[in-house]
């Protein structure tokens, strides 16, 4: 059998590649009709969420419960991914552990435009 040989700098870019594909990202949520797809998530601490407006409304991801912002993010206003797919996400990354409530501010009186974020 032939001993193949692997060069360092090989592993480092192989291991870099993993790390950042593996953690970045906790989770995704969808804006779809009129709610949050899935309404509650939990991811580690140091992952990102993603929200993505797939609806033919505007919307929001503003932290805070009770239409009541806590100033902890804001998305301000997310265009439908139909129209300006740019403007249709927003992520943020999640560093220490807690539950993390938010809501559309332009739909929060809607109890499926609230929803949650659980970091463990």
């Amino acid at each position: 059998m032939k001993n193949r040989f692997i060069p360092p700098i090989s592993c480092f870019f192989l291991i870099s590649f993993l790390s950042f594909t593996t953690g970045a990202f906790g989770a995704d949520v969808v804006m779809s009709g009129t709610g949050f797809e899935p309404k509650n998530i939990e991811i580690k601490a140091g992952e990102t969420v993603k929200w993505m407006n797939k609806a033919t409304l505007i919307h929001t991801v503003t932290s805070g419960e009770n239409c009541s912002k806590d100033g902890l993010f804001d998305s301000a206003i997310l265009m439908p991914e139909k129209m300006k797919p740019e403007k249709s996400v927003f992520e943020w990354k999640f560093e220490t552990p807690g539950v993390y409530k938010y809501f559309c501010k332009t739909h929060c009186e809607n109890e499926k435009m609230r929803g949650s974020v659980t970091v463990k």
